[in-house]
């Protein structure tokens, strides 16, 4: 058998024949690509430090040296300099990398993240796919829904809004939501803008009350005053405005015997405005404080346009009075056809 002589030059353990034949050297970098010799990173002055010009490009291997892996030493990445390990293409950044996120993040890393920096992240495009940022959320800080995350090690989480929300669900002071049963999916009434951004379906939810006119643009605790957002009143249906309404009703008319069917006159959008025109005379003229109440005269609830002279003006004395008279017929349309002024002439 032949022996060796072992020589330490420069560094690099030398294998010399003590017998005849070539010279050959341990390489320790492991099997290298087609072409590539020790002096194409290698000077014959020392294996350490490298040539600056090295005959070397890493991007032949798939694995471009970008952001800052090309601050990074051979070592870093390749353990005992082993070039053959790891074996990992461009974008396999497991190999090296180890997950904070634990796998509770399916997606590649650089779908988040770039070469440049870990921690240089885009809120925005990570959140594009299971959860966009959108109005309010956008003003939020990480740690404000990832509260158990340290270093940035984000775990995907529930993006149901009472994750993060119950505790305003629990503890709103403007309608008591779990009181009244609401629902906590939240986005059926509420926006990413601002929770004050209310829109949900009240005529489905009231048994059919709609929001419409002043109606839809007044606070919740205007009408739910109550504890727990009750109402202090209670409608018999959608046109019951004097059960919110009878101190506006006795404001401007009380002893005026006006209906208080406030629909009849108003609209929800103001109460100004009102289509009330009572061409005949009741206020002045010999009908005044003849009559208590609109149902004096308007005998058919809810139907104004129907009225009576009958209840007043009995037949005996109108038959008197109109003895001989053309024409003349005991109802009340022929009486307002005769007298439009409600006089007697």
């Amino acid at each position: 058998m032949k022996s060796r002589l072992r020589i330490l030059v420069a560094g690099l353990v030398i294998a010399v024949p003590t017998g005849a034949g070539a010279q050959t050297t341990s390489n320790p970098h492991g099997a290298l690509p087609d072409g590539l010799v020790c002096t194409s990173c290698h000077t014959t002055e020392a294996w350490s430090p490298l040539r600056t010009d090295l005959a070397f490009d890493h991007a032949d291997t798939d694995f471009a040296l970008d952001g800052r892996h090309a601050d990074a030493s051979c070592a870093g990445c390749h353990a005992g300099l082993v070039f053959e390990v790891p074996d990992a293409p461009s974008g396999d950044c497991a190999s090296c990398h180890a997950d904070v996120h634990e796998g509770s993040i399916t997606r590649s890393c650089t779908s988040c993240h770039t070469a440049e920096s870990f921690s240089d992240v885009d809120p925005a495009v990570v959140h594009a796919g299971s959860f966009p940022l959108e109005g309010a959320h956008l003003q939020t800080s990480c740690e404000s829904c990832h509260t158990d995350d340290l270093g940035g090690a984000f775990r995907a989480l529930d993006t149901e809004c009472v994750t993060c929300h119950m505790r305003d669900y629990v503890s709103s002071s403007l309608v008591d939501h779990q009181g009244l049963g609401f629902s906590t999916t939240c986005v059926e009434c509420h926006s990413t803008l601002d929770f004050r951004d209310v829109a949900f379906d009240h005529f489905v939810l009231s048994g059919g009350f709609e929001l419409v006119g002043r109606h839809a643009s007044i606070e919740c605790t205007t009408c739910h005053s109550g504890p727990g957002g009750d109402l202090p009143f209670t409608a018999t249906d959608a046109d019951d405005c004097v059960a919110c309404h009878m101190s506006d009703y006795d404001r401007e008319h009380r002893g005026s015997g006006f209906p208080t069917d406030c629909v009849a006159c108003h609209t929800p959008f103001g109460w100004d405005g009102a289509d009330f025109d009572h061409s005949f005379p009741i206020f002045t003229g010999r009908h005044r404080g003849e009559w208590d109440t609109c149902a004096d005269c308007h005998t058919v609830p809810g139907d104004f346009a129907t009225f009576t002279c009958l209840s007043c003006h009995r037949q005996t004395e109108t038959d008197a009075e109109h003895r001989g008279e053309p024409g003349y017929r005991y109802d009340s349309p022929t009486c307002l056809s005769c007298h439009p002024n409600g006089n007697s002439e």
